[in-house]
């Protein structure tokens, strides 16, 4: 989405939705999920390119919540390469203030410098990524997602399955 809004000239014009449902952090773990509560003691996130921005948004809901909340946040973050991650800079500070708190991951379709080590995952989101980087879905635990429409109806919504969540009361995509 991002690169196409990039390419398009000065002046342009572009149909957009959303947004989609409506979420509410209200503390401890209790969320307003299009006015019905919901309590989560983990929540999975995955983003990609701009869907970040919804996450960005709980997290930092999450972590304002403090010292009494200990709600975990493992989030897992697609993007074309490193220039292209969103909010890095804070997700990583976040990440290191918070380490029982909130995990990141990142995924990147190309690595761009080799040089420098890349230490996360390359290529699309898979099963494997999922599996090793969010828990397991069960009554405690929310799944969030926000991206392109593949990614969510072929990379997520599937293995999310294979991981014991229920997309109908623990899975919500933006």
């Amino acid at each position: 989405m991002t690169q196409y809004l990039e390419s398009l000239p000065i002046g342009s014009y572009i149909d957009v939705k959303g947004p989609l449902g409506h979420i509410e952090y209200t503390g401890r773990g209790n969320f307003m999920i299009n006015g019905k509560p919901r309590q989560a003691r983990r929540l999975a996130m995955i983003a990609g390119g701009s869907g970040i921005t919804p996450m960005y948004q709980v997290i930092q809901a999450v972590l304002r919540d403090q010292p009494e909340d200990q709600t975990e946040m493992h989030l897992v973050y697609a993007n074309r390469t490193e220039d292209d991650i969103l909010l890095r800079d804070e997700l990583d500070r976040w990440a290191a203030e918070y380490p029982d708190r909130l995990k990141v991951w990142y995924v990147i379709d190309q690595v761009k410098r080799p040089e420098e080590g890349w230490k996360y995952s390359v290529g699309f989101v898979t099963e494997a990524i999922l599996q090793e980087h969010l828990p397991e879905g069960g009554d405690d635990t929310l799944a969030l997602a926000c991206g392109p429409p593949p990614m969510i109806q072929f990379a997520i919504k599937p293995n999310l399955e294979k991981m014991k969540y229920d997309m109908d009361s623990s899975f919500i995509a933006f």
